[in-house]
């Protein structure tokens, strides 16, 4: 009888390496404006979900791009302060779940969904 070899899905820090596809990091930042409500969102290594942190409305520095595995889709790495950045605050929920998934700082990366009226300044 063959043996299969099972090897467990990434976690931590690795499953979020992994979710960024052909990830390409800026020399510095790069400051895009959105032209709209725009939501961040933050990877939840933890329980391998999307979870969006809220909607902003300013300028953001971005410090890479990449296409987010099984989406396809192009989206902007955006460092978030928490409860600093953009004038978003979260929910005490959303910042124990951040500390669950093992972050002890207060910057994460979120990232932003790249619309076609997103363009660098």
């Amino acid at each position: 009888m063959p043996t299969v070899n099972v090897v467990p899905p990434p976690s931590g820090q690795a499953a979020w390496e992994a979710i960024k596809q052909n990830y390409q990091g800026f020399d510095g930042t790069r400051v895009y404006s959105l032209p709209s409500n725009t939501m961040l969102w933050w990877y939840d290594s933890l329980t391998a979900q999307f979870v969006p942190l809220g909607w902003i409305n300013a300028q953001v520095e971005a410090i890479g791009q990449f296409q987010v595995r099984w989406q396809g889709v192009d989206a902007l790495l955006v460092p978030y302060t928490i409860n600093s950045s953009y004038g978003l605050k979260l929910d005490p929920s959303v910042v124990d779940r951040i500390r669950r998934a093992g972050y002890t700082g207060d910057t994460i990366e979120a990232f932003v969904y790249l619309a076609p009226d997103i363009v660098p300044q």
